[in-house]
This record gives structure tokens, C-alpha cells and sequence, in this order.
């Protein structure tokens, strides 16, 4: 497609094997398409600058969901520049323009957060439910931040006890995965920390950056809620986060940012929770075990990979899982076991993307809990092998 300047992205395994042919002296790019994919049974899709060419399945996944609207302050009305807007946990993202109007094309369904921020404003987040060739307005307005004044600060006590903490706080939520030794915090100030007894606060009101070398990614984020026990190393987190893919420096670093993603997944909660929504528990390479406590000597008893009901939540495109007990996933086939997942509360709400609508209603031990942020990969990342 040359001729029209337009990029056309494929997936090698969709065209291998598949001859076409065809000369088009008038006519516009997508007539162009239609006769050179006339007879090879794969379709188009126009993806903002991009022709997507696949096969008729891939094509619904890949139907865009599109979220538009304005950012403006709540008092004035006034619109909002460089607001950043992005579905959270993906690589999904934009930034308002001076007018305050943004849009974003969202390739994927089910449950999603959409973040809002800009320095100075209060954050805001919507629960939307997407589908494939939704639309969505709407007008977001942001609260100025209300800033304290006449703060005394200590030099010297104070930025101990915060350097002290700031350690206790990556230790914990960075983590010690072997995709985390690559993962930095760019910007640590905007954290603040509170203490009582053992347990450690963190919030920050504006975005945390941080880098992941290892990974490939530039992420972007607001905690929702770190609490965390520095002495028995147990606790709590969320985040809403954004990922942006960094630009290798040569076609070999690419393939190794993939090499650690695709080996990160195998094996990930995110993968374990798409096999259960797809019935391939056994076939992914899990084997479950279920236990009333969460301890390795447990009478742990081998069950069936479809003993995980999942069934729609009535109202939204995700689903709820109610399994009562503890459950023991290992994961042989990767190379690892123990991995320990429970309910938390009557169920937990699943969407397709294997992410979370109810952030925390899973709890987990073992294996999949050293995967911390250090380890997060987007919820619409796919390995390159998989259909």
C-alpha cells in the first residue's frame, strides 16, 4: 500500500501461505484492499492511521469501543489541556488537547477503569463496561487540589524517616520478581507516607512514573490503596495504572522485551483467570487443589479444572467467580508451583481481559504473591503466539 501511504499490520500466521493479486488503477485505498484480499477470506479494519488486515475473528476482538469527551474545571468550566485520560492497567491513553476534548480507541471489552488526572486537580475515576463498537461522551470535570499551607518541615529527621520508608515502600510494592530488578520509580516525592505500628500508608495525588527496562515499559499511575505490614511483609495494594511501550534501541532489544513478557504471562494470575474463563484449565498447564487454610501442609485436594464456576454478572459483561475455598494452582508446565488464590467476599467480579472489576476481591499467596507492580503486565497484552 505504498502507492496510498497508508501502514498495513498483519499477523504472520493469518497471511503465511496465502497468495493474492490485483490491480486497482482508480480507486481509493480501501477498494485497493477489498480486491487484494478478494477470495483469501481475511477482512480490513481502519484503526485511526492504520489498516488492520486479519482473519473474520480476530476482527471482533479487535472492534473498537471509542470514549470521547471534554476535561474541564468543575468551578469555571474552563477547559482542561494535557489532562491525561487512559483505561486503566492497559496501554490505552491520550491527553486532552487545548480545547479539553480527548478520544480514545479502546480494542477491548468488559470492565475498565477510566483514570482522569492533571497536576493541581483532583483525580477522578469511571466504571465503564465496554464491547466492541461502543461510544461513549461525556464531560469530566476536575476539582482544583486544595493545598495546605504553612507546613513545617524538618529537614533532617523528616527526610530520614521518608527515605526509610520510601525503601520499605519499593521493597513491598515494586517487588522481588526477576522482571522486577529492572523497574524504577522516576519520580518517588510525590509519594507520602504515613505510619501506625508495623503497618505502612502510602498515597500519592499525582502520577507515579516509573520505568521497567526489562519489560519494555514506561508506566504511569495513581495508588488507590497500599497498606503494608514492613515486619511480617503482608498487605494490600492497588494501583490505576498506564503503559506505554519504550522504543528499543535496536530490533534485538524488542525481541527480548517479548521473551520476558510472553514468560512473565505463562503462568501469571492474568493467565490462569483467562483459562478459566475459556474452560482450559488443564490445557493452559494448570492443575488446582483445593484447602480450607492457606499453608503449604494443608490436606490439599486435586479437583477438576472446571470445579471454577464462573457465571455472568447480572448487569455488566463481566463474570463472578464463587469458589469457597483456598485454592492451590501449580503450574508444573512453566516451571514453578504453589501459587494460592481465595475469594475475597461472596465473589469476584472477572472480565475477559482476566483483570479484576473489584480491585482486591482476590487474595493470593505463594508464587503470585511476589508478582507486584515490578511484574504487571496490561491487560491487553496477548503473547505473540497466541490466536
Amino acid at each position: 500500500m505504498n502507492r496510498y501511504g497508508v501502514a498495513v499490520v498483519y499477523v504472520d500466521s493469518d497471511v503465511d501461505g496465502k497468495m493474492a493479486n490485483a490491480v486497482c488503477d482508480v480507486c481509493p485505498a480501501s477498494g485497493a484492499l477489498d480486491s487484494v484480499l478478494a477470495g483469501t477470506g481475511l477482512l480490513w479494519t481502519r484503526i485511526g492511521e492504520q489498516y488492520l488486515v486479519t482473519r473474520p475473528d480476530r476482527l471482533r476482538r479487535h472492534a473498537a469501543a471509542i470514549i470521547a469527551g471534554r476535561v474541564e474545571d468543575g468551578r469555571t468550566h474552563c477547559p482542561l489541556e494535557n489532562s491525561i485520560v487512559f483505561l486503566a492497567r492497559t496501554t490505552i491513553g491520550t491527553s486532552s488537547a487545548p480545547d479539553g476534548r480527548f478520544m480514545l480507541q479502546a480494542a477491548v471489552t468488559g470492565s475498565f477503569d477510566l483514570v482522569v488526572s492533571l497536576v493541581g486537580y483532583d483525580t477522578r475515576v469511571f466504571h465503564l463496561q465496554l464491547d466492541g463498537g461502543d461510544s461513549v461522551a461525556m464531560t469530566v470535570q476536575l476539582d482544583p487540589r486544595l493545598i495546605e499551607q504553612d507546613q513545617v518541615v524538618v529537614p533532617g529527621e523528616r527526610k530520614t524517616a521518608w527515605e526509610r520508608d520510601l525503601a520499605a515502600f519499593q521493597k513491598a510494592f515494586i517487588g522481588a520478581g526477576e522482571c522486577s530488578e529492572g523497574c524504577r520509580l522516576l519520580n518517588p516525592w510525590v509519594i507520602e507516607f504515613t505510619r501506625r505500628g508495623d503497618t505502612l500508608y502510602a498515597s500519592s495525588d499525582s502520577l507515579l512514573w516509573m520505568e521497567n527496562d526489562v519489560l519494555g515499559y514506561l508506566m504511569c499511575g495513581i495508588i488507590c490503596r497500599f497498606e503494608w505490614d514492613v515486619t511480617a511483609d503482608l498487605g494490600q495494594w492497588s494501583v490505576h495504572m498506564l503503559f506505554k511501550e519504550l522504543t528499543p534501541e535496536s530490533p534485538d532489544e524488542r525481541v527480548e522485551w517479548e521473551s520476558h513478557r510472553r514468560h512473565l504471562y505463562h503462568g501469571s494470575l492474568m493467565h490462569f483467570l483467562r483459562a478459566c474463563i475459556n474452560r482450559r484449565v488443564e490445557q493452559e498447564g494448570f492443575e488446582l487443589r483445593s484447602g480450607e487454610r492457606l499453608q503449604y501442609n494443608e490436606r490439599w485436594r486435586v479437583i477438576a479444572g472446571d470445579s471454577v464456576h464462573l457465571v455472568p454478572h447480572a448487569g455488566t459483561r463481566s463474570l463472578e467467580w464463587r469458589f469457597p475455598r483456598w485454592l492451590r494452582v501449580d503450574a508444573l508446565a512453566y516451571g514453578w508451583n504453589h501459587a494460592f488464590v481465595r475469594v475475597q467476599g461472596p465473589y469476584a467480579l472477572v472480565d475477559s481481559s482476566g483483570g479484576l472489576a473489584i480491585p482486591l476481591s482476590l487474595s493470593v499467596g505463594g508464587r503470585w504473591a511476589e508478582d507486584r507492580a515490578g511484574s504487571l503486565l496490561p491487560l491487553d497484552y496477548v503473547p505473540e503466539e497466541m490466536p
